[in-house]
């Protein structure tokens, strides 16, 4: 096992709305700071070999205001590199970066005490995006890891340069490689595993999604079906994973439909993600010009 904190103002930021960088806050909106910003963390050191088996992933935080703003969704992905550099002033820094396929949906209760760091501050297990990175062909010892999150709603967090020992701390458990992998190398590993009998399977209150017309030109009406009433955010990223939409939806219980109008997007493929507290969905759609 590994625990590494963010170590340098740099391996720390968020970006504005407008694609403005900030390095030095002293804390970390989780998301909302006048307006919904994307977060990105980077961690250095953790001598994780190429091809290691990661057993279970985490991130810590701790809090830095007891500050809420529900309903709070966060979503963590990785950046799909071998070894990410460092954040810099530059316009959209940390949006401009490829993510990774795999990610992790979190809506943490509401942080209270200021100086906490406990279950309600350590995210969901991220098993799925290290392991995807950890596989690149060209991940070594010596790579850093950068987790980027987004989403709706707030929780404010220490950064490095609120307090260099309470900042966001990255713990990873993983066994070594032994010999070549069983599976296919070319897959990746969240796709490669398939769950077994016993293992408990999660009920989604969200069904699946359908669009139409698909091919679609600037405009798309997405339906499904819901067992409650909820909260939900829905985003479009093209193929690089680039968001290029994003809004907050009330979901109903029963049927749903949502009618995306002034879609000015390029021809190429697109995915649709919605996701709620208790319910993640995405689906492919193509836009025709």
């Amino acid at each position: 096992s590994t625990c590494v904190r963010v170590g340098s103002t740099t391996d720390d930021a968020e970006e504005r709305a407008s694609g403005a960088m900030s390095l030095n806050s002293s804390d970390l909106e989780l998301i909302f700071d006048a307006n919904d910003q994307t977060v990105g963390m980077r961690f250095v050191g953790l001598n994780i070999p190429q091809g290691a088996t990661i057993v279970s992933a985490t991130l810590q935080f701790t809090v830095d205001e007891a500050a809420n703003i529900n309903p709070c969704i966060l979503m963590i992905y990785g950046e799909a590199h071998d070894n990410p550099v460092a954040f810099t002033q530059s316009n959209g820094n940390i949006t401009s970066r490829l993510r990774t396929t795999a990610s992790v949906d979190w809506s943490p209760p509401d942080w209270l005490v200021v100086g906490e760091a406990g279950p309600s501050q350590m995210t969901p297990d991220l098993t799925s995006i290290l392991q995807e990175i950890v596989d690149r062909p060209g991940f070594t010892t010596g790579s850093a890891v950068v987790l980027i999150l987004d989403g709706v709603g707030q929780r404010v967090a220490e950064s490095f340069d609120g307090s260099s020992e309470s900042g966001p701390e990255l713990c990873v458990s993983y066994e070594a490689p032994m010999g070549a992998r069983a599976d296919n190398p070319d897959l990746p590993v969240n796709l490669q595993r398939e769950k077994s009998a016993d293992e408990p399977q999660v009920v989604q209150s969200v069904g699946p999604l359908s669009v139409h017309p698909n091919p679609a030109r600037d405009r798309l009406t997405v339906t499904f079906s819901s067992e409650k009433d909820a909260a939900a955010l829905s985003e479009i990223r093209n193929v690089g994973g680039q968001k290029v939409f994003g809004e907050q939806w009330q979901v109903q219980k029963g049927a749903n439909s949502f009618l995306l109008e002034g879609l000015d997007l390029p021809s190429g493929i697109y995915f649709l993600r919605v996701w709620t507290e208790d319910s993640l969905q995405t689906t492919k759609f193509t836009i025709n010009r």
